[in-house]
């Protein structure tokens, strides 16, 4: 006989209530979900759990009820959590955003967007919760309201949640590694310290865990953590290809699970940028009894994960291509993408000085145009030889160096730069620069020229008071730089994108 579950979902709120009470109120094939009321004060825990600071999960978010939040605030208005798996994509149980009642008319009904928000911030009764716009929910097209399989869901934000890492989702081929039974994992979240009464969070409280092997995640043997003995789920309760289970000791024999509050919440192994989300919070019998907690297993939802973008990004593992070009006392350094299927978040630059060792740096984020990333390298001296080397980063780590160029500056001009522009007519347009200096040298006639994205001769003209009018161009967008040169040398702007005109 099938076991009565519970969802760890916490507060019943306004907006949300209706799709909550059918999540508490389902009774399908021999399962029941049990109402809670919430409660204002506490001690509140994962149940024998201990507090933490949230920075130990940046990762971690509440999902708030839009209504109750503008009302009361984050604490009344918080019910279930979610983990950041890139900046702008949040992973939740799918049974916090849905109404399982609707699956019997054929189609799931989906909380709305505006319905909800994400806050960050490991304390829920404060003004410092940081609030984020929610602009699409996804439902795992296999979750299943009345077995709780493939529970997972997808939120994508409006903005990126900035200096937060994210925790990047673990791959099916990274199971021994760690999702193996008996491995130690990680849980966190507001929840209840118990099933009732309820008792809700002022701040985040976490625990340690222990993976269940699937002979009793969905086989129905016993199994055994720390000498304390737990009864395992059968088949008919679990589905161990789509769900994990986990449960934890403490020092004094106290069970450590996850309660209602901590739905959508994660289940973590491995520290520091080598952790990995195993699953999420998913259901349970009760909370902190003789049965483990249920995770929905994240290795199975690898391609709906992949397919909105929440997979995240890996470690990148090939260095980038590196253009070093020296400048007047300084090298300007551009990067280029070794691997595309791994993007990189930002790049960093090194030189160093052959003759002292002394060291120089200088960063760039990556750019959505097509206009390659670059910094500049500054406070060098002429003359001077520097090894120069380039590196990738994500949110996990940074690539390998690049093979080291040496590079030395050298008095060449220091070209102006493209202030605006104004399009005169359908082919003309009029080019404001800065001025540019010849850094001891005489200084011959600056230029701008722009070339084609698509391809094609490049056009060009002189810079004469501040401006350059080029004419003869095509109705596509360009890439446009300023070209000064001295006696020295010839050095390159870093370029603009010209748009197409929106009336030629």
């Amino acid at each position: 006989m099938a076991r009565a579950y519970l969802p760890r979902v916490q507060r019943v709120t306004s907006a949300i209530a209706g799709l909550l009470l059918g999540v508490l109120g389902a009774g399908v094939a021999g399962m029941s979900w049990a109402p809670f009321s919430h409660a204002d004060a506490g001690d509140p825990r994962v149940v024998n759990g201990d507090d933490v600071d949230q920075g130990q999960f940046p990762y971690l978010v509440a999902l708030l009820e839009t209504e109750r939040f503008e009302r009361d605030g984050a604490f009344l208005a918080q019910y279930c959590a979610g983990v950041l798996t890139t900046p702008s994509t949040v992973v939740t149980a799918a049974h916090c955003v849905v109404d399982p009642d609707s699956s019997t008319l054929g189609q799931i009904r989906t909380v709305e967007p505006h319905e909800l928000v994400v806050g960050v911030g490991s304390v829920l009764k404060t003004s410092a919760i940081r609030r984020f716009i929610v602009t699409k929910v996804a439902v795992h097209p296999k979750f299943d309201p009345r077995t709780g399989r493939n529970d997972l869901a997808i939120l994508t934000l409006t903005t990126p949640v900035e200096n937060r890492r994210p925790l990047l989702p673990m791959l099916p081929a990274e199971h021994s590694a760690y999702a193996m039974a008996g491995m130690t994992a990680r849980i966190a979240g507001w929840g209840s310290v118990r099933s009732y009464p309820p008792s809700y969070p002022r701040t985040l409280h976490a625990g340690r865990v222990t993976l269940f092997p699937a002979r009793a995640c969905g086989g129905g043997h016993r199994y055994s953590v720390d000498a304390t003995q737990f009864y395992g789920f059968d088949a008919e309760d679990v589905d161990p290809t789509t769900m994990l289970c986990a449960v934890g000791v403490g020092p004094q024999g106290a069970v450590i699970d996850s309660c209602q509050g901590d739905s959508g919440g994660p289940l973590v192994v491995g520290d520091g940028r080598q952790a990995r989300l195993v699953g999420i919070t998913s259901w349970g019998v009760e909370c902190a009894g003789d049965r483990p907690g249920v995770y929905t297993k994240i290795e199975a939802m690898t391609d709906f994960l992949r397919e909105h973008n929440a997979l995240g990004r890996a470690q990148p593992t090939f260095a980038p291509e590196v253009t070093a070009i020296p400048l007047h006392q300084a090298i300007r350094v551009t990067f280029l993408d070794a691997d595309p299927s791994t993007p990189a978040a930002q790049f960093a630059a090194s030189a160093v000085d052959a003759a002292t060792g002394a060291s120089y740096a200088c960063y760039a984020k990556q750019r959505t145009d097509e206009i390659r990333p670059s910094c500049v390298i500054t406070g060098l001296t002429n003359g001077s030889s520097y090894s120069v080397s380039g590196f990738a980063s994500t949110d996990l780590g940074d690539s390998p160096a690049s093979q080291p160029q040496t590079v030395t500056p050298l008095p060449v001009p220091t070209p102006g730069r493209i202030l605006s522009w104004r399009w005169v007519d359908a082919d003309t347009v009029r080019i404001s620069t800065s001025r540019s200096e010849g850094n001891g040298s005489p200084l011959r006639t600056p230029s701008v020229v722009c070339v084609p994205i698509d391809g094609g001769a490049p056009k060009g003209a002189t810079i004469k008071s501040g401006a350059a009018v080029i004419h003869g161009l095509r109705r596509v967008r360009h890439l446009c730089s300023v070209t000064a040169t001295n006696d020295v040398g010839s050095t390159i702007s870093v370029p603009r994108v010209l748009p197409v005109p929106r009336n030629r």
